[in-house]
């Protein structure tokens, strides 16, 4: 009752909110779809590759990462869009393109062809910035933060649900029929947006100065400390089936174990992101992002240590919890602007660092080990935060 009450309070009283909810959870479906593919792709990769260990694992870097690169590109161009067309048909559109993707893909063993269909999932997924669009233009300033963080967590929810949807799944039904499932979530998704999701107003046009100064050294920063969170949020999957080697766990009770890790880790992702945004309200915002990602590059630091997978996974999640508020609270800071480009620029981070993720894990871990690669990531981490704090100084 007292949940009931909670939603219709913030989110069912007026029509903006009604729309921050129902985006949400179309994403949030979205996002069960995208997990519940790429957290058993790597497994599918490594039963239908016909190449040896080292060179699958740099198929398995390339396949999952090209996407991420793709959706970096093409989500500034999805913010562009939404001063030209309709958000909300542009949402629909690009999120089924996508579904039928997935399809796709639960019929192809060629990797050369797969790599093609992540490739084309990419163009296609940039759309979450229409979302964050449908989002930002549906909420009022002094909502804006915790509405995209209500956003960010029901992206983090969905990519909760997957893994362990997924993973059952191709482990008992076999892995075309996550395939195909995958595919009917994101048509659930397109049918939610287009009855429950109202329309609003195309972003205004940009004259040509304003395009000119779209990117500053705010951006930039704001870009890159995105990008450094995202990785130490998506990283861990693509090497995860040999993480479970080194704790003595194979075959499908590894799967079945890959869905559980990816799971509890995403919960706290999702709890965190959640409750930390909240802190928007009593903390500045560039103080409490310092604070969260020097947290998170502890935790980073500290996987080097745990010699067996609960530990493990303890830490990971103690990472992702303080990692995952990252994201939107930097997104809070240009979505109120007004302005599709710089949305969409910003949001490529996510998927920038989802591209370059799962490259750095793969190849650190094949070349030097996964200790190298925990540190790596540490100490990139720390530099972006250096560049950040330096651009926001006067903040």
């Amino acid at each position: 009752m007292k949940a009931w009450s909670y939603l219709y309070r913030d989110y069912l009283k007026d029509e903006g909110q009604r729309n921050v909810l129902f985006v949400s959870l179309c994403q949030c479906a979205s996002a069960i779809s995208f997990t519940f593919i790429d957290t058993i792709m790597p497994f599918y990769i490594f039963k239908v590759s016909p190449y040896g260990q080292r060179e699958t694992l740099f198929w398995v870097g390339a396949i999952m990462g090209v996407v991420g690169f793709f959706l970096m590109v093409t989500a500034p161009l999805w913010g562009v869009l939404t001063h030209r067309f309709n958000p909300k048909i542009l949402y629909m559109r690009a999120q089924m393109a996508n579904g039928l993707v997935f399809l796709l893909t639960g019929f192809t063993t060629n990797l050369h062809l797969l790599f093609v269909l992540k490739l084309l999932q990419g163009v296609f997924g940039g759309v979450s910035t229409v979302g964050l669009v449908l989002v930002s233009s549906s909420s009022t300033k002094e909502k804006l933060p915790l509405n995209i963080g209500f956003f960010q967590s029901c992206l983090t929810l969905g990519q909760l649900a997957g893994p362990p949807l997924g993973s059952f799944m191709a482990a008992t039904l076999g892995y075309r029929t996550a395939f195909i499932c995958g595919f009917l979530l994101i048509t659930g998704a397109v049918l939610l947006c287009l009855f429950k999701v109202t329309d609003v107003p195309k972003l205004p046009r940009q004259v040509k100065k304003e395009e000119r100064h779209l990117i500053d050294r705010k951006v930039i920063a704001g870009w890159l400390i995105c990008v450094v969170a995202q990785i130490q949020l998506v990283f861990l999957p693509s090497i995860l089936p040999k993480i479970l080697e080194g704790f003595k766990f194979y075959s499908s009770h590894a799967l079945r174990l890959a869905g559980i890790v990816i799971m509890v880790y995403t919960a706290a992702a999702a709890i965190g992101s959640f409750i930390l945004t909240r802190l928007a309200k009593k903390m500045e915002l560039i103080k409490l992002i310092t604070l969260l990602v020097f947290l998170s590059t502890i935790f980073q630091i500290l996987l080097v240590f745990p010699e067996g997978l609960f530990s493990f996974t303890i830490i990971r999640m103690g990472q992702t919890y303080f990692t995952a508020a990252v994201i939107p609270l930097v997104f809070s800071i240009f979505a109120g602007q007004k302005r599709g480009a710089v949305i969409g620029i910003i949001n490529s981070s996510r998927f920038g660092g989802s591209a370059v993720g799962p490259v750095i894990a793969t190849s650190t871990y094949a070349l030097f080990g996964q200790d190298t690669l925990f540190l790596l990531i540490s100490l990139l981490t720390l530099v972006v935060l250096i560049n950040f704090r330096y651009a926001f100084r006067d903040d």
